[in-house]
């Protein structure tokens, strides 16, 4: 069941991880202690352009951060998620524009897909950009060191209807980490004749610039209009929620008195707390965690929502 929320951001990415062995030859910044460690490079979306009031393209990139040495590619996917409250319900197509990978022949993608609703997810929807097969070593992609890097691909999403008012995509990357019904980000590099899975972090190195973007005020009906048989005062309840956080503090403003429950999960998809939802007009919930991206999501009678805080 969709829920339009004015702070609505969407993402959950649950946990699964490819353990791979790397030998004590590996270049410097792996260790062999590490089988998924931190790699100097960087994956981001750029250029988010509304084309017209159906079409929005943007650019997914892959750079290498690490001055000292080369990165050569073995594969590259991509799991992106978007607020599906943009799309406004109706029937979407992706494609990948040619011309624009500046990988090899043999690693720019040619699979996309997409899944319009997320079981147990309202609100989010998912593009897949599938990897293509390893090619060896000496046969891949060298990356850019130079801002943004290689552009894996120009993707172009359409929608039969006009674009949500007062929404933006909110889109995001899944981390390497992420299981059904997610789709995972993956970036692997050749290490001493070894494909070797890196860690991809959103938030991190795992980046969307501009997604702020606010998007012209164009023909479609205003996404204040009930969906899924919601009742017009429970959807107006749940556009009043506000979720934020202040340092290592989740803030929900409830000045309905909304009453149920909330969990808050880290990037991976762990449950790190869970309580009720009284009906106080403020709710703070304090975090003993380290920093970064975590998901807020509240079950209540009038609905779900979930929203995407950084503690710090």
């Amino acid at each position: 069941m969709k829920k339009q929320v004015k702070y609505f951001k969407k993402a959950i990415l649950l946990f699964a991880i490819l353990a791979l062995a790397f030998p004590t030859s590996a270049q410097r910044m792996f260790s062999a202690k590490d089988a998924v460690g931190e790699s100097a490079f960087e994956i981001s979306i750029l250029n988010i352009v509304q084309k017209t009031d159906c079409s929005l393209e943007f650019d997914f990139y892959l750079r290498d951060m690490d001055a000292s040495q080369d990165f050569e590619l073995a594969t590259v996917q991509a799991g992106i998620l978007i607020n599906s409250s943009f799309i406004n319900g109706g029937s979407v197509s992706l494609r990948l524009i040619p011309g624009y990978s500046t990988l090899n022949s043999l690693q720019s993608p040619e699979i996309i897909g997409f899944v319009k609703e997320l079981d147990g997810f309202p609100g989010s929807s998912l593009i897949r950009i599938a990897s293509r097969s390893a090619v060896g070593q000496g046969n891949g992609t060298i990356l850019s060191k130079k801002s943004p890097g290689d552009c894996v691909a120009r993707i172009n999403l359409s929608s039969s209807v006009p674009f949500a008012v007062k929404y933006k995509p909110d889109l995001i990357f899944t981390s390497n980490a992420a299981t059904l019904p997610f789709y995972p980000t993956r970036a692997a590099q050749y290490i001493s004749k070894i494909n070797v899975q890196l860690r991809v972090t959103p938030g991190s190195n795992a980046i969307v610039y501009n997604n702020n973007t606010l998007y012209p005020a164009v023909k479609p009906n205003d996404v204040s209009s009930v969906k899924n048989g919601t009742s017009p005062s429970a959807s107006n309840i749940l556009s009043e929620i506000r979720v934020y956080s202040y340092q290592k503090t989740v803030v929900i403003e409830n000045p309905s008195a909304l009453t149920g429950e909330v969990s808050i999960f880290d990037i991976g998809g762990k449950e790190i707390k869970h309580q009720l939802i009284t009906g106080d007009s403020r709710m703070l919930i304090s975090l003993i965690t380290s920093g970064g991206s975590y998901i807020v999501k509240i079950k209540s009678p009038e609905g779900n929502i979930s929203s995407k805080v950084f503690i710090y």
